[in-house]
């Protein structure tokens, strides 16, 4: 049995949709305004072997939906759509990867966000491509004193670490920076710096920032809050108790790096 629905403007694949689809083994559904199908919406449809999605407007597929044909389907295309890569679909990229014969043309399975990876093939990048993960994973300030106090931190374990930064320049109460700023290169380990010859009741912004060997696109720092640190143009910014600030920069031989105001003490 073959369903085409092609080109009758669609807009959603909804639970019930197939319902009585049990013995249809060809669905056509390119060129329509498809962007949301059901988790159960194909799940009637036990003998589907050809699923064309092609041309609509579909940036994530949850997984859940394609498990229940994924024994008996065969074709399944997916061109066309404004794929979001971002994190939200490493789920999908892993379970695509695993059925790779059932893609005729993965190279045209194509990125439309974030505008980085707009226009890549989606299948042919590697998951670190289109969700990376930060290096510097908790920002730590302990033992405040009157000129003084400890950064510590965790890292993701990555080979490709071959040191960090501690930087730290003075802050105004609004968030403005004042001052210059000051770096120390530090090896791999440990994980832990005593900032001194600090002014007492000030504040300060405070960053550690991972040294790795892999070569990034420089492009410029740009302050994030925690509440804009998830927009869509730029990876998660790692999450540390009482962060102020966090800051994104991707250059040469620097990934992620976690910042935190604090003010030292009387």
């Amino acid at each position: 049995m073959v369903l085409d629905a092609s080109g009758n403007m669609l807009t959603e694949l909804e639970e019930s949709t197939f319902r009585h689809g049990s013995s249809m083994e060809r669905l056509l559904l390119q060129n329509n305004w498809i962007t949301t199908i059901h988790p159960r919406a194909l799940a009637p449809l036990k003998s589907l072997q050809h699923l064309d999605l092609t041309n609509n407007y579909i940036e994530e597929l949850n997984t859940v939906a394609l498990k229940p044909v994924e024994k008996s389907l065969v074709t399944l295309k997916l061109g066309g759509n404004p794929w979001n890569c971002g994190c939200e679909v490493s789920e999908l990229w892993s379970w695509l990867q695993d059925h790779l014969s059932y893609i005729p043309e993965p190279e045209v399975v194509k990125c439309e966000l974030p505008k980085a990876l707009q226009g890549h093939s989606f299948l042919l990048l590697s998951s670190s491509a289109f969700c990376p993960q930060p290096l510097i994973l908790r920002l730590a300030i302990q033992d405040i004193q009157s000129q003084s106090l400890l950064v510590s931190w965790q890292a993701a374990n990555s080979t490709s670490i071959y040191g960090f930064k501690v930087s730290f320049q003075i802050t105004a109460g609004d968030g403005r920076v004042l001052g210059s700023l000051k770096s120390r290169s530090l090896p791999s380990s440990p994980r832990t710096f005593q900032l001194e010859g600090l002014r007492p009741d000030t504040s300060y912004l405070i960053c550690v920032q991972g040294l790795t060997t892999a070569l990034r696109p420089v492009s410029r720092a740009r302050p994030h809050t925690q509440e804009d640190a998830s927009t869509p143009d730029h990876p998660p910014v790692s999450r540390f108790p009482g962060a102020a600030r966090a800051l994104l920069r991707c250059a040469r031989h620097c990934d992620v790096r976690a910042c935190t105001e604090r003010t030292s003490g009387q």
